[in-house]
Protein backbone atom coordinates (compact mmCIF):
# COMPACT_ATOMS: atom_id res chain seq x y z
CA UNK A 1 0.00 0.00 0.00
CA UNK A 2 1.60 3.22 -1.15
CA UNK A 3 0.60 6.13 1.05
CA UNK A 4 0.77 9.60 -0.49
CA UNK A 5 -0.28 12.78 1.26
CA UNK A 6 -2.74 14.59 -0.97
CA UNK A 7 -2.89 17.90 0.87
CA UNK A 8 -0.17 20.31 1.87
CA UNK A 9 -0.23 22.97 4.53
CA UNK A 10 -0.51 25.68 1.86
CA UNK A 11 -3.41 23.88 0.15
CA UNK A 12 -5.29 23.65 3.44
CA UNK A 13 -4.73 27.28 4.42
CA UNK A 14 -5.50 28.68 0.97
CA UNK A 15 -8.57 26.50 0.29
CA UNK A 16 -11.36 28.77 -0.99
CA UNK A 17 -14.91 28.05 0.14
CA UNK A 18 -18.01 29.25 -1.64
CA UNK A 19 -20.26 31.59 0.29
CA UNK A 20 -23.74 30.52 1.23
CA UNK A 21 -26.39 32.31 3.24
CA UNK A 22 -26.88 29.32 5.50
CA UNK A 23 -23.22 28.27 5.36
CA UNK A 24 -20.76 27.61 8.12
CA UNK A 25 -19.22 30.32 10.27
CA UNK A 26 -16.11 31.41 8.34
CA UNK A 27 -14.12 32.15 11.51
CA UNK A 28 -14.88 28.69 12.91
CA UNK A 29 -13.84 27.05 9.62
CA UNK A 30 -10.62 29.10 9.57
CA UNK A 31 -9.73 28.08 13.14
CA UNK A 32 -10.37 24.45 12.34
CA UNK A 33 -8.30 24.62 9.16
CA UNK A 34 -5.48 26.27 11.13
CA UNK A 35 -5.50 23.26 13.49
CA UNK A 36 -5.54 20.87 10.55
CA UNK A 37 -2.63 22.78 8.97
CA UNK A 38 -0.62 22.55 12.21
CA UNK A 39 -1.24 18.80 12.29
CA UNK A 40 -0.11 18.54 8.68
CA UNK A 41 3.07 20.45 9.50
CA UNK A 42 3.77 17.89 12.21
CA UNK A 43 2.97 15.02 9.83
CA UNK A 44 5.24 16.46 7.14
CA UNK A 45 8.07 16.83 9.64
CA UNK A 46 7.65 13.28 10.93
CA UNK A 47 7.42 11.86 7.40
CA UNK A 48 10.54 13.74 6.34
CA UNK A 49 12.47 12.50 9.40
CA UNK A 50 11.27 8.93 8.82
CA UNK A 51 12.25 9.01 5.15
CA UNK A 52 15.75 10.17 6.08
CA UNK A 53 15.97 7.57 8.84
CA UNK A 54 14.87 4.80 6.46
CA UNK A 55 17.35 5.94 3.81
CA UNK A 56 20.15 5.91 6.42
CA UNK A 57 19.15 2.42 7.53
CA UNK A 58 19.03 1.15 3.96
CA UNK A 59 22.52 2.55 3.37
CA UNK A 60 23.76 0.86 6.54
CA UNK A 61 22.14 -2.45 5.55
CA UNK A 62 23.80 -2.29 2.12
CA UNK A 63 27.16 -1.56 3.75
CA UNK A 64 26.76 -4.53 6.11
CA UNK A 65 25.64 -6.83 3.29
CA UNK A 66 28.72 -5.83 1.27
CA UNK A 67 30.89 -6.46 4.32
CA UNK A 68 29.29 -9.88 4.87
CA UNK A 69 29.85 -10.77 1.21
CA UNK A 70 33.54 -9.88 1.36
CA UNK A 71 33.95 -11.76 4.65
CA UNK A 72 32.26 -14.83 3.16
CA UNK A 73 34.62 -14.69 0.18
CA UNK A 74 37.62 -14.31 2.49
CA UNK A 75 36.35 -17.16 4.67
CA UNK A 76 35.98 -19.40 1.61
CA UNK A 77 39.57 -18.60 0.59
CA UNK A 78 40.86 -19.56 4.04
CA UNK A 79 38.78 -22.74 4.10
CA UNK A 80 40.23 -23.73 0.74
CA UNK A 81 43.73 -22.86 1.90
CA UNK A 82 43.51 -24.84 5.14
CA UNK A 83 41.27 -27.73 4.03
CA UNK A 84 44.20 -30.18 3.99
CA UNK A 85 45.24 -29.43 7.57
CA UNK A 86 43.98 -32.12 9.88
CA UNK A 87 42.86 -31.11 13.33
CA UNK A 88 44.05 -33.62 15.85
CA UNK A 89 43.73 -33.02 19.58
CA UNK A 90 47.14 -34.60 20.16
CA UNK A 91 48.87 -32.01 17.99
CA UNK A 92 47.23 -29.15 19.90
CA UNK A 93 48.20 -30.59 23.29
CA UNK A 94 51.71 -31.22 22.04
CA UNK A 95 52.02 -27.62 20.83
CA UNK A 96 50.90 -26.31 24.21
CA UNK A 97 53.52 -28.50 25.89
CA UNK A 98 56.22 -27.09 23.57
CA UNK A 99 55.18 -23.54 24.43
CA UNK A 100 55.40 -24.32 28.16
CA UNK A 101 58.86 -25.79 27.75
CA UNK A 102 60.04 -22.79 25.72
CA UNK A 103 58.62 -20.48 28.38
CA UNK A 104 60.58 -22.28 31.14
CA UNK A 105 63.79 -22.09 29.08
CA UNK A 106 63.31 -18.38 28.34
CA UNK A 107 62.74 -17.62 32.03
CA UNK A 108 65.97 -19.43 32.89
CA UNK A 109 67.87 -17.48 30.23
CA UNK A 110 66.50 -14.18 31.57
CA UNK A 111 67.52 -15.26 35.10
CA UNK A 112 71.05 -15.85 33.83
CA UNK A 113 71.08 -12.36 32.25
CA UNK A 114 70.70 -13.44 28.63
CA UNK A 115 68.02 -12.08 26.28
CA UNK A 116 66.59 -15.06 24.34
CA UNK A 117 65.53 -12.86 21.43
CA UNK A 118 69.19 -11.85 20.86
CA UNK A 119 70.65 -15.35 20.82
CA UNK A 120 71.93 -16.40 17.41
Amino acid sequence: MDFKVKLTVKAIINKPFSKDVKGYDALEVDKFLDQVALDYMSFEKVLSEREKYIADLETLIKKHRDSISSLEIENAKYRKRFENIKDEGKVSVQNVEYIRRINVLEKELYRLGKDPSKIK
